[in-house]
């Protein structure tokens, strides 16, 4: 995908937050902790000795990019507005509610109504690919609700998901040896970091113990403006000098 100042109106940014489903591995039930023991023992050095002290702090640090143990919470969106060749504002927006399956479902409403073409809209993001449409396909259907076409990439080509442009495939120029984070790639590519007042591995803390969920909010939605700045970057789009950023959020976050 070739992005120029015209096709870059087109484009939906995203990124998502996602926490473990419950907050402590002593929480979880009986076959669940005996599931999680398996799949944290990779991550253990020494699984024989393990205690459920250690199964839980690799509960609270893992989990949550594991979509059978884990849940979305936030999704946010963006988009570009442009003029004279430049981008001139980033506007974002989060879905968010404490049910994971009312907030699938409101975005794949938004999915359907307003980037249903897969000929003529395209979804950018960091590590997109790997992350952030499986693990939403993956709940989606735990939580029985149909996949939007525009997500739905089981059985397609390479060449039938060119409507998806992910920045760490970008950066990657065939080469699969490493992984570059966001933070890294901002950092070498001269753009503000996103992770300002909070990093991935603060939301669970943020969604469990603080209640916090405005500013998951924010993490996510600066994540997403770093990708269109860096998507601009990269495909040579210049930013206007006075180029406005603006969250069009519009949610009852839960009083506690």
């Amino acid at each position: 995908m070739r992005i120029t100042v015209k096709n870059i109106t087109q484009i939906l940014f995203i990124d998502i937050e996602t926490v473990a489903i419950v907050n402590s591995f002593a929480e979880l039930n009986d076959t669940a902790q005996k599931l999680w023991k398996a799949k944290a023992n990779k991550w253990i050095n020494n699984p024989f000795y393990a205690g459920d002290v250690q199964y839980d702090f690799c509960y609270k640090s893992k989990a949550g990019i594991l979509a059978e143990f884990a849940k979305v919470v936030c999704i946010s969106i963006g988009y570009v507005e442009t003029g004279n060749n430049q981008v001139t504002a980033v506007k974002t927006k989060s879905f968010f509610h404490e049910n994971e399956k009312d907030l699938l479902n409101m975005f794949k409403h938004f999915l359907e109504n307003d980037f249903a073409d897969t000929g003529m809209m395209f979804v950018s993001g960091h590590n997109i690919k790997e992350f952030d449409i499986p693990f939403i396909c993956r709940r989606m259907i735990i939580n029985e609700i149909a996949l939007p076409d525009i997500l739905d990439l089981s059985g397609k080509k390479p060449w039938q998901i060119d409507h998806l442009f992910d920045t760490l495939v970008a950066w990657k120029f065939g080469d699969y040896k490493n992984y570059t984070s966001l933070d890294l790639l901002c950092f070498a590519m001269d753009i503000p970091s996103p992770k300002k007042s909070m990093h991935g591995e603060d939301v669970h803390d943020a969604y469990w113990q603080n209640k916090d969920y405005k500013s998951i909010c924010d993490y996510c939605e600066n994540d997403v403006i770093s990708v269109a700045r860096l998507v601009a970057k990269l495909s040579k789009i210049k930013l206007h000098i006075n180029c406005k950023y603006e969250s069009r959020t519009d949610v009852d976050f839960p009083a506690f």
